[in-house]
């Protein structure tokens, strides 16, 4: 799993809420 991957999807989670 790719840590890069990982963020951006949390990134954009966070920025959604």
């Amino acid at each position: 799993m790719n840590s890069a991957f990982l963020n951006l999807k949390l990134g954009f989670f966070f920025v959604q809420i």
